[in-house]
């Protein structure tokens, strides 16, 4: 094992192939350079981009209210209209432009967004509630039953939940329809929510969309909201997910009504996908001799990386192929042709996508509510579904805040 793999990549990120280890010489050694980069990059993610947050706390009357300590300056910006600068607590004027890009220091946040009433913006004195009041999610999350409709190349399942707007979810590599089910309980009765599962994952087989590339996927989802019959949709994409949603609204066009991007990928391929030794972990878990040894190692990897044990070693191994398939040319070349207002979020402490490149995604997508949570990892459609929801239900017409959560 080489040097990086010795010394591992911290506690809670070290990655050990035990009793697992594949001896075969080089291709040990070579599936362990694979598996440390990509643990690597995360580590150097979380280190480089960690940054204080900013004290999010409880609602008043509908409205957030943010205490800004850390952020020496914030601007917001909402559906491309001028938004104020903040500083010390307090708005002031900002000239900026409808077509200057947004700028943002350690977090940026829509407050218009998130609300139809004012946001109250306070300085931190007299707060109800300090750091951790923002992670907020319903009481319970919504685990609706699968249901299965065919498309002219195959089965698919998803969920459909609710009665209103039609809101479409996207989730990422490993992931499916569970990874919505803070946001859609949050979201409300009054809104249809349909999360779809995507092929691999779920109980959609893969021979549907047996292509890995982002356009093969991104067809799967045009096909079954065509398949579906819906119209005036606002799709919901996390993480991988997000570029196969925003793919999907250049292709559907008037079907599309908004789009939310959630901890997406972004124009440039962020560390995860990076790793040098990506390609040779592919090679090796469908080699035909040591390809059994290696997949075993699969669940610890991924559990590593902060995916919960949920999926099976054929789903994690498919995931892997989509990884080294990701192709980000097509996407950044659509980013700027999304034909609806785009909500874009992320958290400052994702592990797996940088600020960076959420910040540089959220410059180049159409006008439309922006989010820099200071936590909740790269599952923010979890611990921020309310928030997200309310800015969501804004971009639908309805009133931030729901009667009722479903259960």
């Amino acid at each position: 094992m080489n040097r990086n793999a010795q010394r591992g990549v911290g506690r809670s990120e070290r990655v050990e192939l035990s009793s697992h280890s594949v001896e075969v010489g080089d291709a040990q050694h070579q599936c362990c350079i694979g598996i440390v980069d990509l643990a690597e990059a995360v580590r150097r993610n979380r280190e480089h981009h960690l940054t204080k947050p900013s004290e999010l706390v409880e609602r008043t009357d509908r409205a957030p209210v943010l205490a800004l300590r850390h952020i020496p300056s914030v601007r917001c910006q909402s559906m491309g209209e001028r938004g104020p600068t903040v500083r010390g607590g307090k708005i002031v004027g900002h000239p900026a432009s409808r077509s200057a890009p947004p700028h943002y220091r350690k977090a940026a946040t829509d407050f218009a967004g998130l609300s139809r009433s004012p946001a109250v913006v306070a300085s931190g004195d007299g707060v109800r509630a300090r750091l951790g009041a923002a992670l907020t999610r319903p009481a319970q999350p919504s685990d609706p039953n699968l249901r299965t409709a065919t498309m002219a190349t195959g089965p698919f399942s998803y969920t459909d939940e609710g009665q209103g707007p039609v809101i479409v979810t996207v989730s990422g590599y490993p992931g499916g329809p569970r990874d919505f089910r803070w946001l859609a309980a949050a979201l409300g009765p009054d809104v249809r929510v349909i999360r779809l599962a995507m092929p691999a994952f779920g109980q959609t087989p893969l021979g549907t969309e047996p292509g890995v590339d982002v356009m093969a996927r991104a067809r799967f989802v045009v096909r079954a909201i065509e398949t579906l019959d819906l119209s005036e949709v606002l799709l919901v994409g996390h993480s991988m997910g997000g570029g196969l949603a925003g793919i999907a609204a250049t292709e559907l066009g008037a079907r599309v009504r908004g789009l939310a991007l959630l901890c997406s990928i972004g124009p440039t391929p962020h560390p995860g996908v990076e790793a040098r030794g990506l390609p040779v972990l592919r090679r090796l878990i469908h080699a035909p001799v040591i390809g059994w040894p290696v997949r075993q190692t699969l669940p610890r990897i991924f559990e590593q990386l902060g995916f919960p044990r949920r999926w099976s070693i054929e789903q994690l191994a498919h995931t892997i192929d989509c990884a080294v398939a990701l192709d980000f040319e097509p996407w950044a070349e659509r980013i700027p042709r999304i034909p609806c207002p785009t909500l874009v979020a992320w958290g400052e402490d994702d592990p797996l996508i940088p600020p960076s490149i959420a910040r540089a995604l959220a410059d180049q997508a159409p006008d439309g509510p922006r989010f820099a949570f200071p936590d909740g990892g790269h599952n923010i459609q979890k611990h921020h579904a309310v928030e997200l929801a309310s800015a969501i239900r804004s971009m639908l017409g309805l009133n931030p805040s729901p009667d009722s959560q479903r259960h």
